[in-house]
């Protein structure tokens, strides 16, 4: 469930960026507040001809249309996730398989979550109201302070959706997910087309148990999308089908 575009989505989407004013003083300035509170006050009283001269205020640009469309953008999320750019255009799908032949498919323009949904990401929507909890049987990380930042798992395709719609996005298509995945080129791995290996990614008996979301640095994939291959499933919004979308291949195929 990594998408957000528009996309986010496991998954499509927007983002918002959290300031604070800046209150505080430095000893110094508090120091000679105090040392000037205890001298007698002075006024000047300038003469009745002055006039204050001041500058206007300048106006200054406001960029309204967020980041760029291209590889190598992002952006920081509602949920606390990194938006990842995946620019719409062909690439290679499948892999001459007998149920995943390769093809080249065209997917439009794709905003999608650089990581797996984190079991904090997901508590918020549960305590919000807007999704249920994971099955406990298969979440033994869940409701876990010392497993923030792992990826949510128990959690089936109906609350996986709710989840995406909780932050205004998507689950994203089989087609997206892979273009993601396998760059435009059809990487066999996210990496590349090196061997898999316990340094790229968590499979098989590497840890044995999930790790964190953005732990495999050298297993990130052509646009930037982390775990793509190991660690947890992660869920799309079409139906599988060993002929999907093989015969005279339609752009963002459902």
């Amino acid at each position: 469930m990594k998408r957000f575009i528009y996309f986010a989505s496991l998954l499509a989407m927007i983002s918002l960026v959290l300031s604070a004013c800046n209150l505080s003083a430095t000893a110094t300035e508090v120091a000679a507040t105090e040392e000037s509170a205890t001298a007698e006050p002075t006024v000047e009283i300038p003469e009745a001809t002055t006039v204050v001269e001041t500058e206007a205020p300048t106006q200054q640009p406001v960029n309204l249309a967020g980041p760029v469309m291209e590889l190598g953008s992002k952006y920081l999320y509602v949920d606390g996730t990194m938006l990842i750019a995946v620019p719409g255009g062909p690439f290679i799908m499948g892999y001459n398989f007998s149920d995943n032949p390769e093809r080249v498919v065209t997917v439009d323009d794709t905003w999608i979550y650089s990581t797996k949904v984190t079991n904090q990401q997901y508590a918020l929507c549960v305590q919000s109201g807007k999704c249920s909890p994971p099955e406990k049987e298969n979440s033994p990380t869940y409701g876990d302070y010392r497993y923030i930042n792992y990826p949510v798992t128990g959690v089936n395709h109906a609350q996986a959706g709710e989840y995406c719609a909780f932050v205004k996005g998507r689950l994203p298509t089989e087609a997206e997910w892979e273009k993601t995945a396998r760059g435009p080129e059809g990487n066999i791995f996210p990496w590349g087309n090196q061997a898999a290996g316990c340094s790229l990614l968590n499979y098989a008996f590497c840890e044995g148990k999930t790790t964190e979301v953005n732990e495999y640095e050298l297993g990130v994939s052509y646009y930037g999308a982390w775990d793509m291959s190991g660690n947890a499933r992660e869920w799309v919004a079409d139906w599988y089908s060993p002929t999907y979308n093989v015969e005279n291949p339609v752009a963002d195929p459902l």
